[in-house]
């Protein structure tokens, strides 16, 4: 008969998650087990490897963006900090509106239409989503380009 420790770990998620048992098990690095072991292989976590793969918290989509902004289990079972990793959201109006003022930016809704088309733009020349980073610099540079110039006008 096995003992507690070697119950798999879906097992133990099970408890948690649908039977409401605290396992005192810790998930919180299970993420990061998932890349020695396939570093171990010579082999990457796939991005759509249910859990731990890098893109099981990304959310590309507007409605999904929004969705998740407003309730996170509509489409997150869980937390995703329970097994170490971090919540992506990718485009849409919504991600726009949650990112700047995370880093400190309160986004004028004149500017959001324009910097959602150059974020798509962007996405599709470098084939990849932006971080966090690359947006907040899409949105000053747009801040810049509309900004008057030169002395006011009498």
């Amino acid at each position: 008969m096995r003992g507690p420790a070697m119950l798999p770990w879906r097992t133990w998620w099970a408890l948690k998650h649908l039977l409401g048992y605290e396992t005192m098990v810790s998930t919180r690095r299970l993420a990061r087990v998932a890349e020695y072991v396939a570093a171990a292989a010579g082999r990457p976590v796939p991005a759509g490897k249910p859990v731990v793969g890098p893109g099981a918290f990304a959310h590309e989509s507007g409605i999904h963006v929004d969705g998740v902004l407003k309730d996170p289990s509509t489409y997150e079972p869980f937390d995703p900090a329970e097994v170490g990793l971090a919540r992506r959201l990718d485009s849409g109006a919504a991600a726009i509106v949650d990112c700047l003022p995370r880093s400190g930016i309160e986004p004028d809704s004149s500017l959001i239409p324009d910097l959602l088309a150059r974020l798509r733009q962007c996405a599709v020349d470098l084939k990849r989503p932006l971080q966090g980073w690359e947006l907040v610099h899409l949105y000053r540079k747009l801040q810049e380009q509309r900004e008057p110039t030169g002395p006011p006008r009498a």
